[in-house]
């Protein structure tokens, strides 16, 4: 299941919330019992409730109490909060936050019951690494205590969240209101409770009072009501694209019979024919929620892939469980300085470089310039190394600078989708020149280390730039070069036909392998030990 409201309400919101909020204030009894529960502490809840009978009579506080406990899961949990505590002080909530799960490997997806579970628990985690992502973003306040300050307005102005949706793909019920389908389709569309009271609804809310001059007519208010819930009912059934099923019960609950809905009269048709309707008897809503738990299905029905980036094929070839923990379960990962550096050089260089006019050259004031101001978009995750790297990146583009390597490009970080074998394959290329020979050139800056020419010859990257440049724009003749910054050395290849069909083929063999949910860990000490997933991964060489 899918989709609906409730998201602070979701089982493992709450328990991220629980180690923020005891983390923030160890005299939560309420969260450090739910804490206990968790399989990593897995204390008996029965000892949980006895040693807070004890610190309540003996007037103690409830964390003190699991410190002195001689059961290893109180004592592990103590000793975690008490690291996080000191780490709140210095870090940035979502940075906090990212140190809470990689620390308690919350996200032990095998834990879960099945691979729809483990895909939305996932997902929900996500979404909240987002919405704290989102706070740190928006205020200048950023430890824990200010955001649980914010998080406890929320809450209390009842303003809940969405649960956060699942890719499309996935082999599981979407379930979300009216309002929110708005403008999406599917193949089928369940409406359910199409009787009179549920669908449409007895209650009417307060809504907005329009003045008197803005209605073309009055309507009491009874109208109006059940034009509204007339007009959500058309949206309900044509969110179809296929196949609609209505539903509706004699009874719900209670002895109360329930009468068909008004709006099924209109389906039905004026000459009242009757729909392809039958009368089901079902068994307790219980049992079938048990039945429907212990059926396993798929993460899907291995629909063909529509569309891969060049991102999502480099991070399997390198290894497929990180696949699957990255872009199937969307597993939030921490912002690595390295990254961000990497990113804000490239800012600065499609800003100062897109600058450009026939009549305006390019100065070092203006590349100076789009590089502070990229600095200052990025909230960077490492404040006490950013003074260094500004140094680092600003001597990057000196030197690119007086090499007079930043020239005016013939396209400037251009997308492109690629067809290879029924696949979409997306990318962006960061530069393409073309010289006074004809010669078209693809350049991609990196901030890493310089590889020799005869490593790059096997350079996926290169193959796919490579493929997009000839079959995709038609740029011929054609060479491929990687820039690295920080010696502002161009090191070019030339891509035969037979290397390119090679990297065709690994493309084609990557796509199959996502398919066939083939994802297996490739342990290897020094890619482990970068991994954002070394904590969860059983198989991590760490």
């Amino acid at each position: 299941m899918s989709g609906g409201r409730g998201f602070y309400q979701q089982p493992e919101i709450k328990d991220c919330l629980a180690f923020l909020r005891a983390t923030d204030s160890p005299d939560d009894t309420v969260c450090l019992m739910r804490l206990l529960s968790l399989p990593r502490y897995a204390v008996d809840p029965v000892q949980a409730g006895r040693w807070s009978r004890r610190a309540r009579d003996e007037g103690r506080r409830f964390f003190d109490i699991l410190e002195e406990a001689e059961d290893g899961g109180a004592g592990r949990l103590t000793m975690d909060l008490r690291h996080f505590a000191g780490q709140a002080l210095r870090l940035a909530v979502d940075d906090l936050f990212y140190e809470v799960m990689e620390q308690t490997r919350y996200l032990d997806l095998p834990r879960f019951t099945g691979p729809i579970e483990s895909l939305q628990v996932s997902a929900n985690v996500q979404k909240l690494a987002e919405l704290i992502g989102a706070y740190c973003d928006e205020h200048p306040d950023q430890h824990l205590a200010a955001y649980l300050k914010h998080l406890n307005a929320t809450e209390a102005a009842q303003a809940d969240e969405e649960i956060a949706p699942l890719d499309e793909t996935v082999n599981a019920v979407h379930l979300m209101t009216v309002h929110q389908a708005k403008g999406l389709e599917f193949g089928l569309v369940i409406v359910p409770h199409l009787v009179e009271g549920r669908f449409p609804s007895s209650r009417r809310s307060e809504g907005l009072t329009l003045p008197n001059d803005l209605l073309k007519e009055e309507l009491p208010p009874a109208e109006l009501h059940m034009a509204e819930e007339r007009r959500l009912a058309y949206v309900a059934l044509t969110r179809a694209r296929e196949e609609v099923v209505c539903t509706l019960a004699g009874r719900y609950e209670g002895v109360k019979d329930w009468r068909p809905s008004r709006f099924l009269q209109p389906i039905r048709g004026d000459e009242g024919r009757e729909l392809a309707a039958r009368q089901l008897l079902t068994p307790p809503v219980g049992g079938l929620v048990e039945v429907a738990r212990q059926v396993e299905l798929p993460l899907n029905d291995a629909p063909p892939i529509a569309a891969l980036s060049y991102t999502q094929v480099d991070t399997y070839l390198r290894c497929p469980q990180m696949y699957q923990y990255r872009f199937v379960f969307r597993l939030p990962t921490r912002p690595r300085p390295q990254m961000q550096f990497g990113r804000i050089l490239h800012e600065a260089l499609k800003d100062s470089l897109g600058s450009i006019e026939r009549d305006r050259p390019l100065t070092w004031e203006m590349v100076n310039a789009a590089y502070v101001a990229a600095w200052a978009r990025e909230r960077f995750c490492a404040p006490e190394q950013a003074p260094s790297l500004q140094d680092l990146g600003r001597s990057y583009l000196r030197r690119a600078f007086d090499a007079g390597d930043l020239s005016k490009p013939l396209l400037l970080e251009q997308p492109f989708s690629l067809r290879v074998d029924g696949l979409r394959l997306s990318g962006r290329i960061d530069r393409v020149d073309r010289h006074a020979d004809g010669m078209y050139e693809v350049i991609d800056y990196k901030t890493g280390s310089t590889r020799r020419a005869t490593e790059l010859q096997r350079d996926l990257q290169l193959g796919v730039y490579a493929l997009a440049a000839r079959e995709v724009f038609r740029f011929e003749p054609l060479t491929l070069s990687y820039y690295y910054l920080e010696t502002s050395e161009r090191v070019t290849v030339d891509k035969p036909s037979e290397r390119l069909e090679e990297d065709r083929q690994t493309i084609v063999r990557v796509a199959d392998g996502i398919r066939a949910e083939l994802f297996p860990a490739k342990p290897d000490r020094m890619k482990c030990s970068g991994c954002d997933f070394k904590l969860l991964c059983p198989s991590a060489a760490v």
